[in-house]
């Protein structure tokens, strides 16, 4: 993945965000509020992704929650001093997943006749062994060159199976339509949702962002509850929708995604439509209400300051 900060840093952020390492805070320490930019976490197991999200970006960088995400995912061998990071309600959850660095590695415990100061400066220098001891994913682990002959489905496959073990979802399943989903995110990449479906049913979801030359895995999910369709609305259900609100049904369209107050998330893209003037107008499927809306437009989250 490419990123903006240098991996020593993305790690501190995820690490501090998954809870694998907690930054000690000491009696009588002079406390600050900082003006953070704020994410949304974009599914509902991202609650780590997110925070590390926000402590890069004030740190004038960005990573996407997919990216921190596989970064939690895929590190590295297991080590007896970091309990390992449970995917609770994560696709495949219950399934543990080590984010560990050394084997030599123990954490300092505050103990009797160990003044305040002293262990300040123990849990600092371990924080940067930490740092320096974990071994990232490679960039181009989960890359693969863009030609006319690229099977994007094979190649999902395989990074799901490889990354998440989606083997029992994967068992039997044959790959479906792909959407492609543009992005209004200057920060993000368009991509294809890819979905795979057994007995009728779409039993897994693959995210693979377009890189100009380069297609890159960036996730899955399964849907639920059961599903045949990889998008909601379909674009019938949302012209529908776009006439009962007064315009012509028959208006360009497109599914596109930027992180907003109507969409959170990039499984959850959404139908644009353009107008003759070039203004466009927008129908999504809200998952948490299980219901289809119209929108005038896309509005952002407020920033914490």
């Amino acid at each position: 993945m490419k990123t903006y900060l240098s991996k020593t840093g993305i790690l501190l952020a995820v690490l501090l965000a998954a809870g694998a390492v907690i930054a000690p805070v000491m009696a009588g320490e002079v406390t600050k509020q900082l003006s953070a930019p704020y994410y949304e976490q974009e599914t509902p197991y991202y609650c780590g992704p997110a925070v590390a999200q926000m402590w890069i970006d004030f740190h004038n960088g960005y990573i996407s929650q997919d990216t921190l995400w596989n970064y939690i995912q895929n590190n590295n061998k297991v080590s007896q001093d970091v309990v390992s990071l449970e995917t609770r309600g994560a696709p495949g959850g219950g399934v543990t997943h080590p984010a560990v660095w050394s084997d030599t590695l123990v954490r300092p415990t505050l103990t009797a006749g160990v003044d305040r100061e002293t262990y300040y400066d123990q849990m600092t220098a371990y924080y940067e062994a930490v740092a320096k001891n974990v071994t990232l994913m490679a960039d181009e682990e989960d890359d693969i060159p863009l030609t006319e002959d690229t099977d994007l489905a094979a190649f999902a496959r395989e990074m799901m199976i490889e990354m998440f073990g989606y083997k029992e979802e994967l068992e039997g399943a044959i790959p479906g339509e792909s959407v492609f989903v543009h992005s209004l995110d200057e920060k993000r990449h368009d991509y294809y949702l890819i979905p795979f479906e057994r007995d009728g049913y779409i039993t897994v979801v693959a995210q693979v962002s377009i890189k100009g030359d380069v297609a890159d895995y960036s996730g899955a999910f399964t849907p639920a509850p059961k599903t045949q369709n990889v998008v909601r609305p379909t674009l019938e259900e949302a012209r529908a929708v776009l006439a009962e609100n007064g315009y012509d049904s028959t208006l360009p369209a497109r599914l596109v995604w930027k992180p907003c107050e109507q969409t959170p998330s990039s499984a959850v893209p959404v139908w644009e439509f353009t107008k003759d003037d070039g203004d466009t107008v927008y129908v999504g499927y809200v998952p948490w209400k299980k219901q289809v809306e119209f929108y005038e437009e896309l509005t952002m989250k407020a920033k914490g300051g």
